[in-house]
């Protein structure tokens, strides 16, 4: 099983080489310590998007970014979208 810090070093030199800015869709565990990982090696994070107001802001707080909660306002600006939501939240 490859570590999660290994799998982020590695993305993280490929987006800061190509300059990428990031929108994370969703807050929970793994999109957190995914993001706040990816922002410690500089990566130009642009947005969280939540489905909760709480956790959208938090985390975009802990980033110093934007936030939305409204899918029709997710930024167009982004480069790569990480989406990490629950399985049922696919399906919405």
């Amino acid at each position: 099983m490859v570590k999660l810090n290994g799998v982020v070093k590695r993305i993280s030199k490929l987006i800061q080489k190509m300059e990428l800015k990031i929108a994370i869709i969703g807050a929970g565990n793994l999109a957190t310590r995914v993001s706040i990982s990816l922002k410690e090696k500089n990566v130009d994070i642009v947005q969280v998007f939540s489905r909760t107001e709480k956790s959208a802001s938090e985390l975009a707080h802990k980033l110093g970014c934007n936030y939305t909660v409204d899918p029709a306002t997710i930024t167009e600006d982004a480069d790569v979208y990480i989406v990490s939501v629950s399985d049922s939240a696919l399906s919405e």
